[in-house]
């Protein structure tokens, strides 16, 4: 947090060097990163299921399928994509639930596709969701008393094309926007980037419980 302090001082201290780009144009650029940020991020719904959880529709009786935090999901219709989902790992959190306080605040977890729902030896709390999470993973983020729940979530994978292109365009509008616009509005834009990365920390801390 000291390093992103000093970051943010030195890039304010820059822009006041630099001629400064009118006001509108910098308030038009500022939604750019967060929109990158959240741009791939998709709603759905979320159920549970309990054990047994062999045989998967994904790996048969393999045992080694499960990762070790047990973090894990059997895919919906919606998600399924003809078997092709098994092994997708994606990105999820608790947004909103019938129930008054379901969601556990500031809780994402990092699941990967075993199963299919539609398939699966055990039933679902609920029929229809985009996915399946196991007991692990729905405790993880929700009260257990909630049979679904309302999810954020997109799909996890560090090193694809996507991921590159979002972090590159993120730097290439940052550093515009540090070196051409006034303090004040530079100042707002830091403060988000800290909240991003921040809930990006949490993302794979908490994927890897």
């Amino acid at each position: 947090m000291i390093a992103l302090h000093t970051l943010s001082k030195g890039m304010i201290s820059m822009s006041k060097t630099m001629p400064a780009t009118p006001l509108y144009l910098c308030c038009l650029l500022i939604p750019i990163i967060i929109q990158l940020r959240h741009s791939k991020a998709d709603v759905g719904t979320a159920s549970r299921y309990s054990p047994p959880y062999l045989p998967s529709g994904c790996y048969g009786t393999e045992a080694t399928q499960f990762p070790s935090s047990n973090l894990f999901a059997a895919a919906g219709e919606g998600i399924w994509d003809n078997g092709a989902a098994c092994g997708r790992q994606y990105l999820v959190r608790c947004i909103s639930a019938e129930q008054p306080r379901t969601c556990i605040p500031d809780q994402s977890i990092q699941i990967k596709i075993v199963d299919y729902a539609v398939s699966a030896v055990s039933p679902a709390s609920a029929a229809g969701t985009t996915m399946v999470l196991s007991d692990k993973a729905f405790a993880t983020i929700a009260n257990t008393s909630a049979t679904f729940f309302n999810i954020e979530f997109q799909q996890y994978n560090p090193f694809s094309f996507l991921s590159f292109l979002h972090s590159f365009l993120s730097i290439i509008t940052f550093y515009t926007i540090a070196s051409t616009c006034r303090p004040a509005v530079l100042w707002l834009l830091v403060i988000e980037w800290k909240r991003v990365r921040c809930q990006e920390i949490s993302w794979t801390i908490s994927g890897f419980e």
